[in-house]
């Protein structure tokens, strides 16, 4: 986040970008837009159609939903990335070796 003065105040502000140009972003540029649009859709948990319910993926605190449109907090989108990352390390290796 990046500090502002607003109002005679430091204020935090966000990163805040569209879906449709989250792709058009340096250092994003390996998602792409349907994949951005399906992360979005399953960001929320859902029932299936024989009642089941399909688990959300997390990603619902990155997404501002103001009506229809949509805007991704690119912070909370790192720290998603972070979380889901598939090569993270084991904790029970000491931090010597990491």
């Amino acid at each position: 986040m990046v500090l502002q003065w607003i109002g005679g105040l430091f204020a935090m502000a966000k990163r805040l970008v569209s879906p449709n140009s989250l792709p058009n972003l340096p250092g994003y540029d390996w998602v792409t837009r349907s994949s951005v649009r399906h992360l979005i859709f399953a960001s929320r948990s859902r029932v299936a159609s024989n009642g089941a319910l399909i688990p959300c993926n997390g990603l619902d605190n990155a997404n501002i939903r103001i009506g229809r449109n949509i805007l991704i907090d690119l912070d909370e989108f790192d720290v998603w990335l972070d979380a889901h990352r598939s090569n993270k390390q084991p904790s029970n290796i000491p931090s010597i070796y990491k």
